[in-house]
């Protein structure tokens, strides 16, 4: 009959097979975990939001480069979804370059450029 192991060990974390033999080997699986919820978020971004899947372009070239360009655009929304989430009163300077706004302000030239970047930071929350 084999020993058993008097070796302290923890259950697997979060519903995984990944071996926990510690807290810190605990706490970096938790994280690992959390960060599955970013990625899932983006990945709706991708295709909820840029609609990636209704591309009608059949070449493997053409949707590289199309995927290529939603991706930098949802990453962009992500990042300022998150920026908006850590603080929502930052400044548009905060997340956008001159040339962005300027460009904000010509696309809703209704709205002054706050409440154009609250828009924007509010569709993305």
């Amino acid at each position: 009959m084999a020993r058993a192991s008097h070796r302290r060990s923890f259950a697997p974390a979060n519903h995984t097979n990944l071996p926990v033999r510690s807290r810190t080997e605990a706490i970096e699986k938790i994280d690992w975990y959390a960060m599955r919820w970013k990625i899932e978020t983006f990945h709706k971004i991708l295709k909820s939001g840029c609609k990636a899947e209704d591309s009608k372009l059949r070449t493997a070239d053409r949707l590289t480069n199309l995927i290529s360009v939603f991706c930098i655009l949802s990453w962009r929304i992500f990042w300022l979804t998150m920026i908006s989430r850590c603080t929502p009163q930052a400044p548009p300077e905060a997340v956008f370059t001159s040339t962005e706004i300027e460009l904000l302000e010509r696309v809703v030239p209704d709205l002054p450029l706050a409440a154009q970047v609250n828009e924007g930071c509010s569709i993305a929350r």
